[in-house]
């Protein structure tokens, strides 16, 4: 299950932003300062790792193998770099890296355990900070989405890796103090402005849904928000998987 993200770049950040308090939950777990060298996988357009950057004045380095999503990155102040994540070694030395984020790419990439392996190698000591959603809360938020889209959720567990099986190759990796952080990440209003941001498939999932589904989907949608009487709120939580490297002892002799 593959998304084009060539073919989306030119419209993903309108739909797409983090709010201030998931980035300074960022920087605050990572203990990012000015000047750390921050590594951001799958980075897309680059607008995550400016916001850290401004946040924490840490310099950010952004990799992602879209090169159309890479095209804002520089005047954002992420220094870009076009590489495929997935199966293959990160183009970087030993230990350049101060702390590495990731928001809802891990997804996307079939071998994690390499992947893991490869941002510890990476690493001096540090953090690692996903953000990704666990099968609970994608069952359990945007649930009315199954209304208009039935296939939506069973897709998402699909490609979303349980969280035991993320913090498991952390650990293998050697990755120490694996942590969960709930975080809430967004009040949704289901209003004509939700109805434009999905019309724009603003979550990667809508693209892999077959177009009848889609189609049918968003028309259901169309006359809810046109007949219901006050907007249906519902809340967006993720989850940040914290992972801990830690400097190897001193030896003596």
């Amino acid at each position: 299950m593959v998304v084009d993200y060539g073919n989306i770049a030119g419209t993903y950040d309108n739909w797409r932003s983090y709010s201030p308090d998931v980035v300074k939950t960022i920087c605050r777990l990572g203990e990012l300062r000015r000047a750390a060298e921050v590594l951001d996988i799958g980075c897309g357009t680059g607008s995550l790792g400016f916001q850290v950057h401004k946040e924490s004045g840490a310099r950010v380095t952004g990799i992602d193998r879209s090169l159309e999503m890479l095209g804002g990155a520089p005047r954002r102040s992420v220094l870009p770099l076009c590489a495929d994540l997935d199966g293959r070694s990160l183009p970087f030395k030993d230990e350049v890296f101060d702390a590495i984020i990731g928001t809802y790419v891990i997804q996307h990439i079939g071998n994690l355990g390499l992947l893991f392996s490869e941002c510890f190698r990476v690493l001096r000591d540090g953090m690692i900070l996903l953000l990704t959603s666990s099968h609970e809360q994608i069952d359990c938020y945007h649930p009315v989405l199954k209304e208009f889209f039935p296939g939506f959720t069973e897709l998402e567990k699909k490609r979303f890796p349980d969280i035991g099986a993320v913090a498991s190759f952390l650990d293998r990796a050697g990755f120490r103090d694996v942590e969960f952080h709930d975080v809430f990440l967004e009040k949704i209003v289901l209003d004509r402005s939700y109805l434009e941001k999905v019309e724009g498939k603003f979550v990667s999932t809508y693209h892999l849904l077959s177009e009848e589904e889609f189609n049918r989907g968003v028309n259901m949608l169309r006359r809810f928000t046109e007949e219901s009487g006050a907007p249906v709120c519902q809340e967006w939580r993720g989850t940040i998987v914290a992972g801990k490297k830690y400097p190897l002892p001193v030896k003596s002799y």
